[in-house]
């Protein structure tokens, strides 16, 4: 019965207002704090993806007793840092440009790929809002890219002697960002050595929200993408490796990936693989984690970089790839 009908119809429309007004309040109350938790979410997830921090070089040329010059250049308005490692070899005329991964630093990566300066130059830099680089945001695939064209060009505008002959070897985030950027490049870029790759920029999100945040894609990690698109402008799944990794061909291209790797799961490397013409290779090393190659099996790990640029990087050296899956 009606409350109007108990009270013998003594509400008057006041009364009825306030309680309609009663009824209303606990759904909007729920509808604010939905949004509130939406909106949270999704600012706080893209600060995952934009806004890593910044790693110290804790290895260093000077560390490792290696000569080297500290060295900047820009990327459109950003200033970025780097290390300029000649070779062993005075006659040299190539040159290797590292690329570290996602939240690290080059210092990172110098352990890994310092023993290429026997026979090549190496060029190390900090990416965009990395290190001691400029920026506020990382893109997960377009500053990167950039970068990479940038050091580039430094090489063959300020050390052309040097870098007759340019290759890439990138990690993770920067291996993706290598491919994207050789697809571009004008052909400058000589040869690409890709360690653990992703294979796209929303598959990578989607899986590290379910391996590691342990919440489903939707609407998660689709809110967190969505967000990243509106800060940075523009959407990270256009500078995907997977839109531009055809274009390396005809170019030399090696793939490297960990068997054990969560991070980046080697199907998703081997993926990419598939989708790049030739001449390419593919080496999935038995180690367990991200990175871990040149760890768990070194000999075996330069033998195979260090083959890799010498055959296409040295003029007098033509050798094509054979491709080799484990």
């Amino acid at each position: 019965m009606p409350p109007e009908a108990i009270c013998g119809g003594f509400f008057t429309p006041v009364d009825r207002a306030l309680q309609s007004k009663m009824n209303i309040r606990p759904a909007v109350f729920w509808t604010l704090l939905a949004i509130s938790v939406t909106v949270v979410w999704g600012y706080f997830s893209s600060r995952l993806i934009l806004n890593i921090g910044r790693m110290k070089d804790i290895v260093t040329p000077a560390n490792l007793r290696v000569p080297s010059e500290n060295v900047s250049f820009y990327s459109g308005k950003r200033k970025l840092a780097g290390w300029y490692v000649p070779s062993d070899d005075k006659n040299s005329r190539s040159t290797v440009i590292v690329c570290h991964g996602w939240g690290a630093s080059k210092g990172d990566v110098l352990p890994s790929t310092i023993f290429l300066r026997a026979r090549h130059n190496l060029f190390y830099f900090d990416f965009t809002a990395h290190g001691e680089s400029s920026g506020r945001k990382v893109s997960m695939g377009k500053y990167e890219s950039e970068d990479i064209l940038a050091a580039v060009g430094y090489l063959a505008a300020e050390r052309p002697a040097s870098s007759k002959k340019i290759g890439v070897w990138g990690f993770s985030m920067g291996a993706s960002a290598a491919i994207t950027a050789a697809a571009g490049d004008g052909g400058r870029i000589a040869a690409v050595a890709a360690e653990s790759p992703f294979y796209s920029y929303d598959e990578i999100t989607s899986h590290y929200a379910r391996r590691f945040l342990k919440v489903p894609d939707f609407p998660f990690a689709a809110l967190a993408r969505l967000v990243v698109r509106i800060r940075l402008c523009h959407n990270p799944e256009n500078y995907s490796p997977r839109l531009s990794v055809g274009k390396i061909s005809p170019r030399p291209f090696l793939v490297i990936a960990a068997a054990g790797d969560e991070n980046i799961p080697v199907s998703s490397t081997k993926k990419l693989f598939d989708a790049a013409g030739e001449p390419k290779s593919l080496k999935i090393f038995d180690s367990h984690g991200h990175g871990a190659a040149h760890v768990e099996h070194p000999e075996e790990y330069r033998k195979l970089l260090g083959d890799f640029f010498g055959a296409h990087l040295r003029p007098s050296l033509s050798a094509r790839p054979k491709a080799v899956i484990k």
